[in-house]
């Protein structure tokens, strides 16, 4: 039996504008797995950071940090993304035993002082 575990947290965000600054700033410290045009006008990025997925309460506090770290027409260019997510992943497992994460207070605060919300993706277990 395979157990339900913590796979990573996406951030993922939307733009009528390109978000290529945004990608240059993070990337010290997240690794970006698209960027590009949507269609439409609209821009997507997609990051996960770099080696550390330990919960996803500390990588939301580290892209958290990130965001709020952004300065000038950068951080005008976050503000201006309509749609801001979090995507935490877990594969499912196929044993019946519950599995638990918390998200602290402190990071939902921050979460939501950004402008973004959050979603659990499950995806099924790999055989």
């Amino acid at each position: 039996m395979r157990k339900i575990y913590y796979l990573n947290t996406d951030l993922d965000l939307l733009s009528s504008k390109e978000l290529e600054p945004i990608v240059q700033a993070f990337a010290d410290e997240a690794f970006c797995l698209y960027c590009g045009e949507e269609g439409r006008g609209h821009f997507r990025a997609t990051f996960e950071m770099n080696g550390l997925i330990s919960s996803p309460d500390i990588v939301m506090q580290h892209f958290c940090f990130l965001a709020e770290s952004l300065e000038g027409d950068v951080r005008v260019l976050w503000n201006g993304c309509f749609k801001k997510v979090f995507d935490i992943g877990y594969e499912g497992g196929a044993d019946h035993a519950s599995y638990t994460d918390e998200l602290r207070v402190d990071t939902l605060k921050r979460v939501a002082d950004l402008g973004a919300c959050i979603r659990v993706t499950v995806y099924p277990m790999e055989k």
